[in-house]
C-alpha cells in the first residue's frame, strides 16, 4: 500500500486562490443548511466503499464546511491540517491507503487522535469555469487498498454532487451569454412554485441544441464570440416559439429548459413540432445553421420531492433521446430502475469476476465441409447472486464504457485458452474463439498482454481465432492496426456479426480478417423469406469473391442449414447444432458428434 497517490483531474482547473475564494463567498453556500440529495450521495458513498465516513465539504480561506456528513457530527472543521485541504490545494483526487506509512501524514492530528482516520479518498468538486470550491470523500480508521475503478466512481459522485450543487444553490441566477435565467435560478424557482401552488402540475422540457463535441469544433473553427452569437440567436428562437406561459432557461452551455403549466405529454405532437421547429434551418452570423436537437421531459407535481428532481429526470429521458435519435422522449419510471441496476452491475462485477460468478460457456461450429467441429465460441455468463442470470447483451455494453473490459478480457483470454490447452491435451483439436473489443484493441499493451495469455498455456499464433465486430474493425483505425499486427503473427481473426453495423462493403477488402459471420438477423428468415434468401445468397457470394471464408450464425432449424450450406457457407453455429455448453460438456458432444 501507498501513502499518498494524485490522479489529476481530468479537467482544466483554475488554480488561483484568490479566484476561487471569490467563487466560494459568491456562491453564498457556506452558511446553507444541509442538502438532502447531497446527503443521499454521502450516503452512497458509505454504503458503496464501506466506510464510516463520507463527506461533501466546501472550502474557504479558514473553514472546511460540511454539506453532507455520514459519521461525522460537526457542521464545520477548521481548514488547515484537513486532508481535504491538501485535495483542494492539489486540485486532484487525493488517494492516502495508509496514512500510517508517511510521517508527515501519520503526525496529523486527525490521524493521531478522533476520528483516528488511516484511510482517506477525495475528489474535488469543480465548477464548470474549472474552480475547486470543495471535496467529496471518504475516510476510515483501517489502511485499504482503493482501485483505478473506485477511483472513477468517487469522482462519479463528486460529479453527481457538483451537479446537486450547481442546481440546487448554483453561481449567480443567469446565463452569462444568454442572460436567461440559469439552472440555479430554475431551482429557486421550483422551490417557490411549491410554496405558491402546491402539488399543481408542471411540464419541464430539456432541449439538448447542440452536442459538446460539436460546441468543441465550432470553437476551434470560428472561436468563443461567434458561438456566443449563436447561442442568443437559439435562445431568441426559443423564446419566440415556447407555449404561452412558459418560463425559458439556459441550464447547461448546450441545454435550455422549458417550465410548462399543467401536463403535456397528452399533446405530444405539440412538443415534438417544438423540437421541430427549433431543427429547421436558421440564420446565425450570416451562417446557415441546422440543428440536431431532441428534448427530454417529464411531468411531475409541485412537490419538493418531484420538483427537486424534475430536472434529472428530464436529464435522463433526453439521454434516452440521444441514444435512440428521437425528437423527444418522456421519462419513466423504469428509466430509474435501469439506472439503479446499471449502478450495481458496474460496482458488482469487478467483485464477482474475483469471486468466481463468471464463467465462459462454449458453443460449437460446425466445419459443413468436413461435417466436423473445429472450433467453438467462448461467450461469457454472469450468475448474479441477487439479480439472477446477467445478458451479457446487458453488462457487455456497460463494461465497454470503462476500464472493467480490460480486466474481464483477460479474464476471459485467459480461461477460454487454457481451457483450448486442456482440450487439446485430451486429443480434441479444437479451438476457443474469443471475442475482442475495440476498446480492447485500443489499449497500448493489448498485443503483449494477448501474446502472454496464449503462449503461457503452450498455445501458438495459428491455434489462436479471435472474433471482433464489423464496427469495431471499421471504425477504429488503431483497432484494425493491432488487427493486422495480429494476422501477421498467425492468429485467425473473424468479422462477427456481419450485417447489423456500418456494413462499409469498400472497406471489406481491406480488413485483415479471414472468417465472415453472417449475422442471426439475416440468417433466420432465409426458410421463410425468399428476399432475405437472395439477400443471403448475395451476402455469401459477395463474401467469397473476396477471399473470405463464411459462417452463418443463428442456424435454428435443419432447412436453414441446408440453404446456408447450399448458398456456398463454409460453417454454421446455432441451436441446431449445439446450445452452448458447460466447459465439461464440451469433450462429451465432441465425442459423440464423431460418431
Amino acid at each position: 500500500m501507498y501513502a499518498m497517490q494524485l490522479y489529476p483531474a481530468s479537467v482544466s482547473i483554475d488554480a488561483s486562490e484568490s479566484d476561487r475564494l471569490a467563487v466560494v463567498q459568491a456562491a453564498r453556500l457556506l452558511e446553507s443548511s444541509a442538502n438532502e440529495p447531497l446527503m443521499n450521495l454521502a450516503r452512497l458513498a458509505s454504503a458503496l466503499f464501506r466506510t464510516p465516513i463520507a463527506l461533501v465539504s466546501l472550502l474557504d480561506a479558514h473553514w472546511q464546511w460540511l454539506k453532507a456528513s455520514v459519521g461525522v457530527s460537526v457542521t464545520d472543521l477548521p481548514r488547515a491540517g484537513t486532508f481535504c485541504d491538501l485535495t483542494v490545494q492539489k486540485a486532484s483526487t487525493v488517494v492516502i491507503e495508509d496514512a500510517h506509512a508517511d510521517p508527515a501524514l501519520a503526525a496529523n492530528a486527525m490521524v493521531q487522535g478522533d476520528p483516528h482516520i488511516r484511510f482517506y479518498a477525495g475528489a474535488p468538486l469543480v465548477t464548470g469555469s474549472g474552480f475547486v470550491i470543495g471535496t467529496f470523500c471518504i475516510a476510515g480508521p483501517q489502511a485499504r487498498s482503493f482501485s483505478a475503478t473506485e477511483v472513477e466512481q468517487l469522482v462519479l459522485l463528486a460529479r453527481m454532487a457538483m451537479t446537486e450543487i450547481d442546481l440546487q444553490l448554483g453561481i449567480g441566477r443567469r446565463n452569462d451569454v444568454t442572460n436567461l435565467p440559469n439552472r440555479s435560478q430554475l431551482s429557486v424557482d421550483l422551490a417557490d412554485l411549491c410554496q405558491i401552488e402546491p402539488d399543481a402540475t408542471r411540464s419541464l422540457v430539456l432541449l439538448e441544441i447542440m452536442h459538446p463535441t460539436e460546441v468543441q469544433r465550432a470553437v476551434r473553427a470560428v472561436g468563443i464570440a461567434p458561438l456566443e452569437r449563436t447561442l442568443r440567436d437559439v435562445a431568441a428562437l426559443l423564446q419566440s416559439i415556447a407555449p404561452a406561459g412558459a418560463r425559458t432557461y439556459h441550464v447547461s452551455e448546450t441545454r435550455f429548459a422549458l417550465l410548462v403549466d399543467g401536463a403535456i405529454d397528452g399533446h405530444l405532437p405539440t412538443a415534438e413540432s417544438l423540437v421541430r421547429r427549433m431543427r429547421e434551418p436558421f440564420e446565425s452570423n450570416g451562417v446557415v445553421i441546422e440543428l440536431q436537437a431532441c428534448a427530454g421531459a417529464v411531468n411531475f407535481r409541485l412537490s419538493d420531492r418531484q420538483a427537486g428532481d424534475a430536472l434529472r429526470c428530464a436529464s435522463a429521458a433526453l439521454y434516452e433521446a440521444e441514444l435512440a435519435e428521437q425528437l423527444i422522449v418522456w421519462h419513466r419510471h423504469a428509466l430509474d430502475a435501469e439506472y439503479r441496476r446499471t449502478f450495481s452491475l458496474l460496482r458488482d462485477l469487478p467483485i464477482h469476476l474475483a469471486d468466481g460468478r463468471l464463467r465462459l460457456v462454449y458453443q460449437p461450429k460446425l466445419d459443413l465441409g468436413r461435417r466436423r467441429y473445429r472450433s467453438v465460441e467462448a461467450l461469457l455468463r454472469w450468475d448474479h447472486p441477487e439479480l439472477g442470470p446477467i445478458s451479457p447483451a446487458v453488462f457487455i455494453p456497460l463494461i465497454e464504457g470503462t476500464s472493467l473490459i480490460h480486466s474481464v478480457t483477460q479474464w476471459v483470454l485467459a480461461t477460454g485458452f487454457a481451457q483450448q490447452a486442456q482440450w487439446r491435451r485430451e486429443g480434441f483439436d479444437i479451438a476457443v474463439a474469443v471475442n475482442i473489443s475495440a476498446r480492447n484493441l485500443d489499449s497500448p499493451d493489448f498485443l503483449q498482454r494477448f501474446q502472454q495469455a496464449f503462449q503461457s498455456v503452450g498455445l501458438t499464433a495459428d491455434q489462436i481465432h479471435i472474433e471482433c465486430t464489423e464496427t469495431a474493425m471499421m471504425t477504429e483505425k488503431k483497432a484494425v492496426e493491432t488487427l493486422r499486427v495480429l494476422h501477421s503473427l498467425g492468429v485467425h481473426i473473424a468479422l462477427d456479426d456481419f450485417g447489423v453495423g456500418y456494413s462499409n462493403l469498400g472497406a471489406l477488402q481491406d480488413l485483415p480478417a479471414t472468417l465472415m459471420k453472417i449475422d442471426r438477423s439475416l440468417v433466420g428468415p432465409i426458410a421463410s423469406d425468399a428476399t432475405s434468401l437472395r439477400l443471403f445468397r448475395s451476402i455469401v457470394t459477395m463474401a467469397k469473391s473476396l477471399g473470405y471464408r463464411v459462417l452463418a450464425e443463428g442456424v435454428e432449424t435443419e432447412q436453414v442449414l441446408a440453404l446456408a450450406a447450399a448458398a456456398g457457407c463454409d460453417g454454421a453455429q446455432g441451436y441446431f447444432m449445439s446450445r452452448p455448453l458447460e466447459a465439461d460438456m464440451v469433450a462429451p458432444f465432441l465425442r459423440t458428434a464423431r460418431t
